[in-house]
């Protein structure tokens, strides 16, 4: 056996591997939905990679190397391995992996480029820039709209389980937690009212410091969505260090070029989509 070695992962040897593969994969492994392989150094797991096969694409899923195997060649190996055992397969052309948005060039990222790999803007919503971003550009003077927005703090927990129930009849809260969950931030996330009822939202929440996050952005009016943003990142502003990220996730399309419009496009971080042609 050479000093690094390889074998494709199933659920008969998963469970060497369990360490080095996300618990969510696992199942996908096991019923074949998902390929997978491991590496071994003089026989020891040290290894893994899960991708998925959708028509002419292969994309990584997750690879992850053992601590004190790192920086030794082995995720190159599981790369090209990955790429010399899809290469048999008829119709796959190129490989890709999805990685985060970064303020700052990542491991991931550059492992990526070192692979050979090209990146791309990836779509979807998911975008990240700092409170310090919106300090360089000062944000717009809000419209009158401005006078119907109120924090959720202001609002109250009844009126925001009132409107909370109302979306969830007419099929509009596609929030898995409650506005009234602990991780919302209630003085920063905005809402509109109008003639005593609540007609739109701007939900942030905060999961680990010095990270906020916009869960949810909702308006029987389109036009209501500008100033509630105006004054959800205005209170943000205030109220939290120029350090700190701000990510949209669950955010319609329309809230993410308002954003745009509102954060110098150097500041925002999109997703990347790194990919190569099957060698």
């Amino acid at each position: 056996m050479d000093i690094l070695d390889f074998t494709l992962i199933s659920g008969d040897n998963l469970d060497s591997f369990s360490t080095l593969i996300p618990t969510s994969l696992r199942s996908g492994i096991k019923n074949g939905e998902l390929f997978a392989i491991g590496s071994m150094m003089f026989e020891y797991p040290n290894g893994a990679i899960v991708s998925s096969l959708d028509k002419d694409t292969v994309t990584i899923l997750s690879i992850y190397v053992d601590v004190y195997d790192r920086h030794n060649g082995t995720g190159t190996f599981l790369v090209e391995k990955l790429n010399e055992l899809v290469s048999k397969v008829p119709g796959i052309y190129s490989i890709r992996a999805v990685l985060p948005p970064k303020l700052e060039k990542s491991g991931a990222e550059s492992f990526f480029e070192a692979a050979g790999f090209n990146f791309s803007d990836f779509g979807g919503p998911e975008v990240k820039f700092t409170v310090a971003s919106l300090e360089d550009a000062p944000l717009p003077k809000s419209s009158n709209d401005a006078d119907h927005c109120f924090s959720g703090r202001e609002l109250g927990s009844e009126a925001l389980m009132r409107f909370e129930h109302s979306l969830s009849a007419d099929g509009n809260y596609l929030m898995k937690k409650s506005l009234n969950s602990p991780n919302i931030i209630q003085q920063v996330s905005m809402y509109y009212v109008e003639n005593n009822t609540v007609k739109g939202c701007v939900v942030l929440s905060e999961e680990k410091a010095e990270e906020i996050i916009f869960e949810f952005a909702y308006a029987t009016n389109g036009a209501a969505l500008l100033p509630m943003l105006l004054s959800a990142l205005g209170a943000v502003k205030e109220s939290y260090s120029p350090q700190t990220l701000i990510r949209l996730q669950a955010v319609n399309e329309t809230s993410q070029k308002l954003v745009e419009k509102l954060v110098p496009m150097a500041s925002l971080k999109y997703r990347k989509l790194a990919s190569r042609s099957i060698i």
